[in-house]
């Protein structure tokens, strides 16, 4: 009876959790494999080790850069969540515009049915918007680092709320056909969760709301 004589199994790919900045390289070779690694990569060819200055997507667990706010993978927002925002709003702040406000400020019988709704967390503000009489869905998104400043929209019967932003990356959000004093403390809400969510990201402006 033969015996048939094989080489050493080749060793299974790491399962690596590191998330720091380099923190499975060493002088250009992965720490695991010690394969070369090319510029720019995050993940080792050879063995699938993180590497680089990445961190991994808390949804998708995709590794993606260190310094990624959305994920490219799943849209996962990664903005560092502030632990003051955090104890700020501790539950998503979400309003709806009055139907009938809604619908003679957007000049549209959906929004009548369907009114647009803003919901604030910690990290970013969401307007969602349905169209064709519900049958289409419209959300703008953004991180609450990127807001400039807060605008309140105060009219004769109803209110409204303009979010603007830097850079021009992302468009200004707008809601209107609110109920005035819940527009009022959407605005100053904004404005504090913009706060402390700038200061967590490093940014230096501040937002600033109008006609307050």
């Amino acid at each position: 009876m033969e015996t048939e004589t094989t080489g050493p199994e080749s060793p299974e790919p790491p399962m690596s959790t590191n998330t720091g900045p380099g923190a499975a390289t060493v002088d250009g070779q992965c720490q695991f494999c010690r394969s070369e690694l090319t510029e720019g990569a995050m993940k080792c060819s050879a063995c699938g080790a993180n590497v680089g200055d990445i961190q991994i997507c808390t949804r998708c667990s995709e590794s993606v850069r260190a310094n990624a706010q959305v994920c490219p993978y799943c849209q996962t927002d990664l903005t560092p969540k502030s632990p003051e925002a955090t104890a700020l709003l501790k539950e998503p702040w979400i309003v709806e515009s009055s139907p009938l406000g809604a619908a003679i400020v957007e000049q549209s019988v959906t929004a009548l049915l369907y009114p647009p709704t803003m919901t604030i967390t910690p990290t970013d503000i969401h307007i969602r918007r349905r169209m064709f009489l519900g049958m289409r869905t419209m959300d703008q998104k953004i991180s609450v680092s990127r807001v400039a400043s807060v605008r309140m929209l105060d009219g004769v019967i109803w209110g409204g709320i303009v979010v603007e932003t830097y850079g021009g990356a992302a468009g200004d959000l707008a809601i209107g056909g609110m109920d005035k004093e819940e527009a009022r403390q959407t605005a100053k809400l904004v404005e504090r969760i913009a706060h402390v969510g700038s200061a967590a990201a490093g940014g230096t402006g501040d937002a600033g709301s109008d006609g307050m």
